[in-house]
């Protein structure tokens, strides 16, 4: 019996059945003791934000698709989302709790990418010179953008503390 077996080798680690157990023949349960795994969104309350953020991609995936735009569906929904909270914040408050839940799990969404790449690996051979020069420019204009970007909210930022300062 493999059930015995394996409550030899881990000792304490199972816990006995209920006897009204599907499981209760031996009167031992195969679940191990402790807490039940933790869900990607463990709270129930999340469902209605999660489901918003689903419905604005499926409108840029929609826009994209109607108008032909070379642009992908889930960037021009994530402009449709940042254009709704400008003009609802509360909205943008309420989502954000959802958005930081999926942000913790961000790298899982990286995996159809690395495979989509590992699959069409054969097709991109002939062409790795060019996918390495362009996500060396692509990197270093990112980059350069970023700090530009950052240069000029710092000064912004300088500038109303300055004027606050003398008030």
């Amino acid at each position: 019996m493999r059930l015995a077996g394996a409550l030899k080798r881990a000792p304490g680690k199972y816990r006995r059945c209920p006897p009204r157990c599907a499981f209760a023949s031996p009167r031992l349960h195969c679940r191990p003791r402790g807490p039940p795994p933790r869900a990607i969104l463990p709270n129930p309350s999340h469902a209605p934000f999660l489901a918003a953020l689903l419905i604005f991609q499926c409108l840029g995936e929609s826009v994209s698709y109607v108008f032909s735009l070379p642009v992908p569906g889930p960037v021009i929904g994530m402009l449709l989302l940042f254009a709704f909270a400008m003009f609802r914040p509360n909205a943008a408050e309420a989502i954000e709790p959802t958005a930081l839940e999926l942000l913790r799990h961000l790298s899982l969404l990286f995996i159809p990418a690395g495979v989509g790449i590992m699959v069409s690996a054969q097709a991109v051979r002939g062409e790795a010179l060019a996918v390495i020069a362009s996500l060396a420019v692509s990197t270093t204009l990112g980059i350069a953008v970023t700090a530009l970007v950052t240069r000029a909210l710092l000064r912004r930022q300088r500038g109303r503390e300055n004027t606050g300062e003398g008030a």
